[in-house]
């Protein structure tokens, strides 16, 4: 699960992002962390773009669009079985999704 940092790093690099991002057997992106920019400063430029390109380069693949970090982890639930490795990463509070999905496995 894939969180992109910054709107202008979207715009810059969604491509990129979702080619590698494609390469996983299965992959989902949530949306941007913004840190220090501001949506409405980069209209059209959101987690949908990296994910849309990941689905163009994953060759049918499974690519999920999961706008919350909630819709995140419900996806997982639902998709992950025991045994799977799941990587969370981004730059902005995704660490929180990885630190629920373990602390629900562990009940």
């Amino acid at each position: 699960m894939f969180q992109p940092h910054l709107y202008s790093r979207t715009r810059a690099l969604a491509g990129s992002f979702g080619v590698a991002l494609a390469t996983a057997d299965v992959c989902g992106v949530v949306d941007v962390y913004p840190a220090r920019e501001r949506a409405e400063d980069f209209p059209g430029v959101d987690g949908h773009l990296v994910a849309a390109a990941a689905s163009d380069a994953a060759g049918g693949r499974e690519v999920a669009w999961a706008r919350t970090l909630d819709d995140a982890h419900r996806w997982l639930n639902s998709t992950l079985r025991p045994g799977d490795l799941c990587l969370v990463m981004g730059a902005g509070n995704i660490d929180s999704l990885g630190r629920a999905l373990v602390a629900a496995s562990t009940r």
